[in-house]
């Protein structure tokens, strides 16, 4: 108990240093300090984010202390982590996460792997998707609570056990169990074989 507490104090500790850190630092140093985050952040993600707004943007946490801060570090490396996870945030919720274009300068015989599937890939997904459909089936038996968690699954791509109980109509903690069920049957099937 006491070391969670401890924990928990050197974390708002370190929220509360990170601002009290760039209000400490002179107009130059933050100057100096938000040019060097800029080419960081130009050279890490250019012609995908701006780097003006993710330096700004990783300011503006540090100062509303929604950012963690780590004092054993300097301001420099703690604002580079914040500018990474403000733009991998940024870059997941654009969906912008495509291959780079390779240019002439990433080398001879480089090429990007094709956006479509070949037949054979196709097949052997849909082979693996039936395999793993027939192996949870045989897993959940007669049990009808069971069987139609594993279509809801496999029809509709729903995981959260919330959203499987609202659809199924059933209790969450059920949800828990018969997932529970499931595992224990799959381990079992497992050892058998």
């Amino acid at each position: 108990m006491g070391e969670t507490l401890h924990k928990a104090a050197r974390v708002i500790a370190g929220q509360v240093g990170g601002a009290a850190v760039l209000r400490g630092l002179k107009e130059k140093e933050l100057v100096v300090l938000y040019d060097k985050l800029r080419v960081f952040a130009s050279e890490r993600y250019y012609g995908r984010l701006s780097a003006d707004d993710l330096v700004m943007q990783a300011f503006a946490d540090v100062l509303a202390h929604k950012r963690t801060w780590n004092e054993n570090y300097p301001p420099f490396d703690n604002l580079c982590w914040i500018v990474r996870s403000i733009a991998s945030n940024q870059l997941d919720k654009e969906k912008r996460l495509s291959p780079l274009e390779l240019d002439t300068e990433s080398g001879p015989g480089l090429t990007l792997p094709s956006a479509q599937p070949s037949a054979a890939e196709l097949y052997e997904a849909d082979e693996r998707q039936r395999g793993l459909i027939k192996l949870l089936l045989s897993a959940v038996g007669d049990d009808s609570l069971l069987r139609r968690l594993v279509a809801l699954f496999m029809d509709w791509e729903v995981w959260r056990p919330q959203e499987m109980a609202t659809e199924l109509n059933v209790g969450e903690q059920e949800i828990y169990e018969a997932k529970r069920r499931i595992q224990r049957r799959l381990v079992r099937l497992r050892k058998k074989s």
